[in-house]
């Protein structure tokens, strides 16, 4: 009969803790099931258990020949006792291990997942297949004794939202076995509100609770106390969100490769390469024109340049801030369409600049 590597394993498995009380391979067949040839092939298939196995014997047989020379009278045999003190702890290790095995196996209270509900969820709009979605992922649908008591006060008004908390109310009924009920009430401090309460509840469930909540307020204070928060809104529109940007920028400067720059002699040098499709022009930081195929460049020198694309003309300015390498500062970057466009530009040296690059570069 072909045997299956997870049998191995558990055989395997049963030699190693026996070894651990053994002194040889006589005395592990006295406690396991296998015979001297059943283990020596154990040993010979699996050589880097093999190691630690005979390593455990050989320290308990070094442990046994020193303790058998301080306490061994004549005639006296200790096989038996080392068997009998053995026996009983390898079974004991099995029997841990197995049980150990079973309970992470098994489903636990404390690895539930829940699902934290805030009154204010209740009229949301599809509030009922958004639970039924938790609940399908197996995660428990929470509910405090407070927002209980909230929802049953809200029904018992004549408004919209009172239809929603009945309604919200009912699928909690129709649906018991996927909530739980926390009690919150009586460890309230004075003054506290609800959400706050809840709040509180959620921290101490750590990374093992989603806070659902319609309340904007709600929403902040859990986040910023580190709470799994999810905002359900109750407006279908889409909202753009407004992101601060807080990457660090090198030097502060938007830095970018000019390929038309050549290093010389470690200095900067703009080349002219006669692009029919590009009007280019250096200007020095007194806005004074350069003049020449080959420039060289000053720190605070001014590249301008327009280019003409198939529907439109984009308009740049560079500035140099290191005449020592060939990357540059690209201050403005502008997509020119038409007169107006051009006009449009607020700084007299761009728009000049522009108007001419336009006449030069666009044919009407």
């Amino acid at each position: 009969m072909r045997i299956s590597q997870e049998e191995w394993n558990k055989r395997l498995e049963e030699v190693k803790l026996a070894s651990e009380e053994c002194s040889s391979i006589e005395e592990l067949t006295e406690i396991t099931d296998y015979n001297t040839n059943g283990i020596n092939y154990m040993l010979k298939k699996f050589p880097k258990d093999a190691e630690q196995i005979k390593e455990n014997l050989n320290r308990n047989k070094e442990r046994k020949r020193k303790t058998e020379s301080k306490i061994r009278k004549p005639g006296e045999t200790t096989l038996k006792k080392v068997n009998a003190l053995t026996a009983g702890i390898v079974e004991e290790k099995l029997a841990k291990k197995e049980e150990k095995i079973k309970k992470e196996k098994e489903p636990s209270k404390n690895n539930t997942y829940f699902v934290m509900l805030d009154t204010s969820i209740c009229d949301t709009e599809d509030i009922f297949h958004i639970l039924e979605t938790y609940a399908k992922e197996g995660k428990k649908l929470a509910l405090t004794d407070v927002v209980l008591e909230e929802l049953a006060n809200l029904q018992k008004n004549n408004t919209k939202q009172a239809a929603a908390a009945r309604e919200f109310l009912y699928i909690i009924m129709d649906n018991l076995s996927s909530f739980e009920l926390f009690k919150v009430k009586h460890e309230m401090k004075e003054n506290e509100t609800v959400d706050e309460a809840v709040i509180e509840f959620c921290i101490k469930l750590k990374n093992k609770v989603l806070l659902l909540t319609s309340d904007k307020e709600m929403f902040i204070k859990a986040m910023l106390q580190k709470v799994n928060t999810r905002y359900l809104s109750k407006n279908r529109e889409e909202r753009e969100k407004k992101i601060f940007d807080l990457r660090k920028r090198k030097n502060k400067k938007n830095i970018v490769e000019f390929i038309d720059i050549l290093i010389q002699d470690g200095k900067a040098v703009y080349v002219d390469k006669n692009k029919n499709n590009q009007y280019i022009r250096v200007f020095s930081r007194n806005k004074e024109e350069k003049q020449g195929r080959a420039i060289v460049l000053e720190k605070g020198d001014h590249i301008f340049m327009c280019t003409a694309k198939e529907d439109y003309m984009t308009f740049a300015d560079y500035e140099i801030y290191d005449t020592t390498v060939n990357t540059v500062n690209m201050k403005y970057n502008y997509r020119i369409y038409g007169c107006d466009s051009v006009i449009s530009l607020v700084q007299p040296e761009y728009k000049k600049f522009a108007e001419h690059a336009r006449r030069t570069l666009i044919k009407e």
